[in-house]
């Protein structure tokens, strides 16, 4: 059984709030995995299904550029980020992550007024 203490798992930061005061819909997420840490994009694992969801809804090629999907989705009143501002994790999983330290989600609520809806993009997100 492997030792889960922080000494054998990388450190993972979240990235920044991807929103416009406007913004009605809060999606969170727990902790960007591997490939989206490294590209440094929301959701950039090519199997993840997030983006062809986005682009369905509101009317925009998952193929396009990623600050235009961000844009995108800025314009449908949609913000993103993560529970988690930091944590340890080894490998992507959300059942990896120790030491998490929480985001400032009700100072982002408190920037956007007219966040209605807010969607937690899986249970760890969501717990």
């Amino acid at each position: 059984m492997k030792d889960h203490s922080s000494s054998d798992t990388a450190f993972c930061t979240s990235f920044p709030p991807n929103f416009d005061c406007r913004a009605k819909i809060l999606i969170l997420g727990s902790m960007p995995g591997g490939e989206s840490l490294r590209l440094q994009q929301y959701y950039a694992y090519k199997h993840n299904a997030f983006w062809k969801i986005m682009g369905e809804l509101f009317g925009f090629s998952p193929e396009l550029e990623y600050q235009e999907r961000l844009t995108c989705l800025r314009m449908h009143g949609v913000a993103l980020w993560d529970v988690l501002q930091s944590c340890h994790r080894e490998g992507s999983l959300d059942s990896s992550i120790r030491n998490p330290v929480p985001n400032e989600i009700p100072q982002l609520l408190g920037m956007c007024p007219d966040i209605r809806k807010i969607v937690c993009n899986g249970r760890a997100s969501g717990k």
